[in-house]
């Protein structure tokens, strides 16, 4: 037999032979090859005293085994296109993850789809039918109808849509990746996934008097899953994440006095203006109220560098963001007591332009992403990934369009 044939049946059965009374058979001892260079020469010979080669069951038994050669050299030609291992699907059954293990899958793990499936189910119609009973139902439904928003609140509630429809896309991917599905798939799962959840919301909108189903939301809201998902399919990381931060206001505590009707003895404070239009507590602080949130879009200025600029480093981020103050109504400076009151005996108020004029901030200010922090804990990971929605307090400049320069030594 060819010197070639034979390395080809060892190759094979080092490599495929299955195990057998509790020992690896695919375990070929090489402690026990001796190799003499002076015993071998042109005519080379391969010595063999106790080989076996046993088929079906294709195993490799071998005492005293010794491969003799001076000059042994493998061509590639010699190898033949048999001659090859193949490991393009090879997955060992060892690297599955558990099902409630943080490490991410390499494969489709149909455990976790299915958990994160019926979960996402669960959490999504629990969500609706919590919403609805907590602050849809408290106000007077009609006929599905639209209504034209963009002017009013100095378009913070489109930035506020522009965040999250971005980091709902976020999340979900980071979700589909840990079920093992791939990565291009598990982006369009989040752009997809962010757009029913916030279509949903804005259906419920539609079906109130108070609101309505608003074309500028579904834009904003495609351009916050647009853009985590044009950064994932061409960069497949994000350079340019949204986050926000929030701090409560002071507001004044003078009385503010109707200017109609004449002779009304009501009365209310910018303060209760603000709790009742608002809220209060740390998730209207952050959601909803207007005169506190600031959405910043947060680059990774090494992500753009030639070279990466290694002299950078790569959680170090540039944050330009946009708040608001004085938004006490959507537009203008006038509401009514009571909402729901009709006719000219209503309480109106109105605030003075000179006095509390509607302001638009901008800022400039550092920024840290947390998910390209080098931690080895997958906890952390999970965590930073999590909550990288918030801006780490820094220092900031603030513009406004009344003209103010400001300097703040920490904003958040």
């Amino acid at each position: 037999m060819r010197l070639p044939a034979v390395l080809a049946l060892l190759f094979i059965a080092f490599y495929f032979s299955a195990p057998s009374d509790g020992q690896c058979a695919s375990c070929l001892p090489f402690t026990q090859i001796e190799l003499h260079p002076e015993a071998w020469g042109s005519n080379s010979k391969l010595q063999t005293p106790n080989f076996k080669l046993q088929t079906p069951n294709f195993k490799l038994q071998t005492s005293n085994f010794k491969l003799q050669t001076s000059n042994f050299k493998l061509h590639p030609e010699a190898s033949g296109s048999n001659f090859k291992r193949r490991t393009s699907n090879f997955k060992p059954d060892s690297l599955t993850p558990p099902l409630f293990s943080l490490q991410p899958a390499e494969n489709l793990h149909r455990g976790r789809l299915w958990a994160a499936v019926g979960t996402g189910t669960v959490a999504y119609g629990a969500a609706m039918i919590g919403l609805h009973r907590s602050w849809y139902a408290n106000y007077p439904s009609k006929h599905f109808h639209s209504f034209n928003d963009l002017n009013e609140w100095n378009q913070m509630d489109k930035m506020g849509h522009w965040l999250m429809s971005y980091n709902e896309s976020r999340w979900l991917y980071a979700g589909a990746r840990w079920a093992g599905i791939k990565p291009r798939t598990a982006a369009w799962l989040g752009f997809a996934g962010s757009q029913l959840i916030m279509t949903s919301l804005e259906v419920y909108d539609g079906f109130s008097a108070q609101w309505g189903f608003s074309w500028s939301d579904i834009s904003f809201n495609l351009f916050g899953s647009g853009l985590f998902l044009a950064q994932q399919l061409g960069w497949h990381e994000q350079r340019i994440t949204l986050k926000m931060s929030a701090w409560p206001a002071s507001y004044p505590t003078e009385r503010i006095y109707p200017y109609s009707p004449a002779g009304s003895d009501g009365s209310t404070t910018l303060q209760q203006r603000a709790d009742a239009l608002y809220g209060t507590g740390p998730i209207n602080l952050f959601l909803k109220n207007y005169n506190t949130l600031a959405v910043w879009a947060s680059i990774n200025p090494r992500a753009f560098l030639p070279g990466r600029a290694n002299w950078l480093p790569r959680w170090l981020n540039v944050a330009v963001g946009m708040g608001a103050e004085n938004l006490y109504t959507g537009k203008g400076y006038e509401w009514k007591g009571n909402r729901n009151c009709e006719g000219p005996d209503c309480d109106v108020y109105r605030l003075d332009p000179a006095q509390y004029p509607r302001t638009r901030q901008f800022f400039l200010s550092f920024d840290v992403d947390l998910t390209r922090i080098p931690v080895r804990s997958r906890f952390l990971r999970t965590l930073f990934g999590a909550v990288n929605i918030l801006k780490f307090p820094a220092p900031a400049l603030e513009w406004t369009n009344q003209g103010q320069f400001k300097f703040h030594p920490i904003y958040f």
